[in-house]
């Protein structure tokens, strides 16, 4: 299924009055995940995972289930697994100066953009949808147990390349986890012209907070390192945002 940019609300005509509301209160906003906002309208976001949905390899059914999702955002995963019947914790970052950045970056971003605040568009759509999904401010890394409790299913996706120290949060991915991790993270094919060597490329952190890039036989040895004893792959495909659809490759993981 072809990928399609979501109609600006400036395009948009003979609409009925809620649909014309809802377009209404997303706008101004700068929207990472597309999510079906229901009445025939959709977040602008750059990355529409709807087409290309069944490929994540999420459980249908998630009766019963408590679900932690990593790196919310938009909470375009959060809000999918609510929808299954899961209970879901949405964690994420405060403002932009809690991101990974480099040292060399931080020094060059102003005041006002490190203090610029994350979840804008989560609370616009959780307020549409009457979503009960929590929302906790909070790193990866300071996932606990004791504060957090234990969770069914741990969820991230495509947020470990932004991060520093990506085997650090899955040992707290891990720890959290009574059942499983489900991780999808694009690698680099690149990487395995080299053969089954574990290699990872290292970007520094200072283009997008892009940290790393993974072979995939390097993440099997991430996963083993962070304590993770049984890794299943789920799947593998191409997606990417408006602008490239297929630019990135990416794996799915089932670990515990």
């Amino acid at each position: 299924m072809a990928l399609s940019k979501p109609v600006p609300a400036s395009e948009a005509g003979g609409e009925d009055p809620e649909a014309a509301a809802i377009r209404k209160r997303i706008e101004g906003i700068v929207w990472y995940h597309t999510i079906d906002l229901g009445h025939g309208v959709a977040t602008p976001g750059a990355f529409n995972h709807l087409p290309v949905l069944d490929q994540y390899c999420v459980p249908d059914d998630l009766t019963g289930k408590r679900v932690l999702d990593i790196g919310t955002f938009d909470g375009f995963w959060a809000f999918e697994f609510e929808k299954r019947g899961a209970t879901v914790v949405a964690l994420d970052l405060d403002n932009a100066g809690q991101l990974d950045l480099p040292a060399q970056v931080r020094a060059k971003t102003s005041q006002e953009e490190l203090n610029r605040k994350f979840g804008n568009g989560f609370a616009i759509v959780h307020d549409i949808l009457g979503s009960r999904v929590e929302r906790v401010v909070n790193t990866v890394y300071e996932i606990d147990p004791a504060v957090h409790g234990m969770f069914d299913i741990v969820h991230i996706g495509s947020a470990l390349i932004h991060m520093r120290n990506p085997i650090r949060a899955l040992q707290r991915m891990r720890s959290v986890a009574r059942g499983y991790a489900l991780i999808s993270e694009p690698y680099k094919k690149d990487l395995e012209r080299y053969g089954p060597k574990p290699l990872v490329e290292c970007r520094g952190g200072r283009e997008d907070c892009n940290w790393y890039r993974f072979s995939r036989p390097a993440f099997l040895a991430m996963l083993e390192g962070a304590g993770f004893s049984k890794v299943e792959i789920l799947n593998e495909f191409d997606h990417g945002p408006y602008d490239a659809p297929a630019s990135m490759a990416y794996r799915i993981y089932k670990a515990s």
